[in-house]
């Protein structure tokens, strides 16, 4: 039987059941551990302060202080870069000195700094332990 519109078909499909699934789920609170609190006074008083009284830094001002690290980390480089560079020069010219210098140390480099940066400044939650894990 042909549907006289296309969007029968699909209001067709849309209305059949979801099959249930093969195991059932378990509900959040269920399936993770609840978080363990300890007293007040236990340990030192650097273990006893949570992380979220850390000064809060927007998405935003971590990117901008990511990029400024990791351009500062390349104009460090490319001074330090000076003399391989003015040697690769008179071997096979600038531009291709510049070229090979930039994609071998320069870039990477640049890269590197940025990722490093923005992992020291994430902030990530607590991971909570499952109590089991899921089938496969």
């Amino acid at each position: 039987m042909q549907a006289s519109r296309p969007t029968e078909a699909l209001d067709r499909i849309a209305a059949r059941p979801l099959p249930a699934p093969a195991t059932p789920r378990l509900a959040p609170a269920d399936a993770v551990e609840p978080s363990r609190h300890h007293d007040a006074d236990s340990g030192p008083e650097s273990l006893r302060t949570p992380p979220s009284r850390r000064a809060y830094l927007s998405v935003r001002t971590k990117y901008v202080t990511a990029l400024a690290v990791s351009l500062a980390w390349t104009a460090f480089s490319t001074v330090l870069s000076l003399p391989w560079l003015q040697d690769l020069a008179g071997l096979a010219g600038w531009p291709l000195a510049i070229f090979i210098v930039g994609g071998i140390a320069l870039m990477p480099g640049m890269m590197n700094a940025f990722l490093v940066t923005g992992l020291l400044l994430d902030r990530r939650p607590p991971r909570r332990e499952l109590v089991d894990y899921p089938s496969i």
